[in-house]
């Protein structure tokens, strides 16, 4: 066995491997956000607030519906898929793809059902008037193309993250196209309906398109198999797909039911606002997503290797980093917030600044939440990490309801930071019980 590199020297290394593949999704995933943004501002000067609230609510759900029923196949692609790989098990790699997409068009066929369902007899819950019912069913019908998330694990798999940046901007680019022309044409609300509906169920199709490309090239010939031999593998593929599926649908909850919760409780204009200043924060999380995607394979091997000072030394770092930015972002929010808003998107979106800068320190708070719940991963488990998520969850439910109605769209961003700090609070308990006294004494 070859030595490890000494500390200094392994943790510059390291650096370089997360600054590099930090890159290159940051750069296609940061070029989508700035031209959905352009798309969005465009749509809700053309639209009005009303209008555009609408179309926000009815997407949101979709979103919400998608991500709690869909199974979370892309981790355990990617996990078992590696070892598949590292066995030369070409049949293996095979099956577990298979059961991947056959757990996916599963998922698929529920979330339309429930969706169509949904917009037939409780349209009303998610705040959309019956006469709006059949605009609606385009995007409970366009659920039966969206999740497919083996597609995304096939295509981590095998390192093709130039692929993956390249998606989103290829459907950015179009998004911005597409508002352009409507903008031009006038067009009316049931053209937006059904972009809206299509650019949402895009990523994922291209993705599929390309992950079965991909493997037709390397000459694999994805299937399933209910052998008695197999169902060993079955469970263990299932039981990934839970732990997946679990914080996941979480995270959909939280990030979904605060706009249908404004809807309901301040108005459907007000859901439109909020839309607004969600989607401007939504480039800081996108690019904190963007670095967890990098950083969870580092953390996992200086767990591997047992290096806890690396790893406790990278950790302040990054929280370093993080709370600086959370700092400038937000500050810079506060003072320029109305300016942006009331440029880009039209005075009536102004009344937006404080809902802005609440979501820019929350996004800012999630560079160090989502670092801990990386390292509670990696050092203690996923249950844990479950379990911190679940407590968030209970908070961020018991804060939104009574903060949005009586502090409005405030509250409800509000609420996003108390999920954050809830979770980074439960990750740090967690782990100084299992990781920091194995640093401390360097075992």
């Amino acid at each position: 066995m070859t030595d490890l590199p000494s500390g200094g020297v392994a943790l510059r290394q390291l650096y370089r491997r997360l600054s590099r593949n930090s890159i290159i999704v940051m750069s296609g995933t940061t070029v989508n956000a700035a031209l959905v943004l352009g798309a969005t501002a465009i749509n809700a000067r053309e639209l009005g607030v009303a209008s555009f609230g609408i179309l926000v609510l009815m997407q949101t759900a979709l979103t919400a519906i998608t991500g709690v029923i869909g199974f979370g196949t892309q981790q355990p692609v990617i996990m078992l898929g590696s070892h598949a790989r590292a066995e030369g098990s070409t049949d293996r790699l095979e099956l577990i793809i298979g059961q991947g997409l056959a757990l996916d068009l599963l998922s698929a066929i529920l979330t339309m059902t429930v969706a169509i369902v949904v917009v037939t007899f409780g349209s009303s819950l998610i705040g959309l008037s019956p006469d709006l019912r059949g605009q609606a069913l385009i995007f409970a019908f366009a659920a039966g193309f969206s999740g497919f998330r083996t597609a995304d694990g096939v295509l981590r798999l095998f390192s093709k993250f130039g692929l993956m940046s390249a998606i989103p901007v290829f459907v950015g680019s179009l998004q911005l196209v597409v508002a352009i022309l409507f903008w031009q044409i006038d067009a009316p609300f049931g053209a937006y309906v059904w972009a809206y509906a299509l650019f949402f169920i895009a990523p994922y199709q291209l993705q599929l398109c390309a992950s079965l490309i991909l493997l037709a090239r390397r000459r694999l010939c994805p299937h399933i198999s209910f052998a008695a031999e197999r169902i060993p593998e079955w469970r263990i593929f299932i039981a990934y797909s839970i732990d997946t599926w679990l914080t996941s649908t979480i995270d959909t909850l939280r990030t979904t039911m605060d706009s249908i919760l404004v809807g309901l409780y301040v108005s459907v204009s007000g859901a439109g606002i909020y839309h607004v200043a969600k989607q401007l924060s939504g480039i800081l999380r996108k690019a904190t997503s963007v670095y967890a995607a990098a950083f969870f394979p580092e953390v996992a091997r200086l767990s591997a290797e047992s290096r806890f000072d690396d790893a406790v030394k990278l950790l302040k770092n990054i929280v370093l980093v993080a709370l600086t930015i959370t700092i400038f972002s937000t500050c810079g929010t506060w003072l320029l917030g109305h300016f942006i808003l009331e440029t880009v998107f039209g005075p009536e979106f102004a009344a937006a600044r404080m809902t802005l800068t609440i979501m820019v320190a929350a996004a800012g708070f999630m560079i160090i939440s989502q670092s801990l719940a990386i390292y509670l991963q990696a050092f203690a488990g996923a249950r844990y990490l479950t379990i911190s998520y679940f407590l968030g969850m209970l908070g961020f439910i018991a804060v939104i309801i009574p903060a949005s109605i009586y502090y409005k769209s405030e509250g409800a961003a509000a609420s996003q930071l108390v999920f954050i700090i809830i979770v980074a609070l439960c990750c740090v308990a967690f782990l100084k019980g299992r990781m920091m006294p194995r640093a401390e004494t360097g075992s």
